[in-house]
């Protein structure tokens, strides 16, 4: 069994608190504070606690912040670092939307073919054509849902095939993103 001093995770500020919270006296809290307050970082670290002590789901909403990914989730993980709890949780984030448009010097009669897959690592990949997407410089939601490798991870195929007139075409780069 692992052990952990939590007067050792928690800031000062917040161990007042998680002693409330531990002793289940309410069943809501308000935590005001600035910025870098440290708000964050304990309520992610009370929802580990939670989802250890009982059979729970936990959803994760943020009003403000960029992306889920990007707040939420990392705090959460960062959590699970803090707790020494990594061993017990497994991170694994599939790709589901693309945008991949290929610009540069492309003969007039030239034929390109884009095609992605959010599971490179596997063995046989799932290439899917994103042609027409990325054309219009549009995102393709991934219809593969499964991956064999250790992870999901993106790749990126750009075939131009040059046409009759026999000029040639240079691909310079691929712009665009994933999430």
């Amino acid at each position: 069994m692992i052990q952990i001093k939590l007067s050792k995770v928690f800031t000062n500020s917040f161990i007042n608190l998680h002693k409330k919270i531990k002793s289940d006296d309410y069943l809501k809290y308000a935590l005001k504070g600035g910025r870098a307050s440290g708000k964050s970082s304990f309520i992610a670290q009370e929802i580990i606690l939670d989802i250890i002590k009982y059979p729970i789901t936990v959803l994760c909403v943020r009003k403000v912040g960029n992306t889920l990914q990007e707040s939420c989730y990392e705090q959460i993980k960062e959590a699970i670092d803090q707790l020494n709890l990594s061993e017990f949780f497994k991170f694994n984030i599939q790709p589901k939307k693309i945008i991949a448009v290929p610009h540069g010097i492309f003969a007039s009669d030239a034929i390109m073919k884009v095609y992605a897959c959010n599971n490179y690592m596997d063995s046989s990949p799932t290439w899917e054509d994103i042609s027409a997407e990325s054309k219009a410089a549009r995102s393709h939601t991934f219809t593969n849902t499964s991956k064999s490798g250790s992870k999901w991870s993106i790749g990126i195929k750009v075939i131009v095939e040059n046409g009759q007139s026999g000029v040639g075409s240079v691909l310079r780069d691929i712009k665009g993103g994933y999430e």
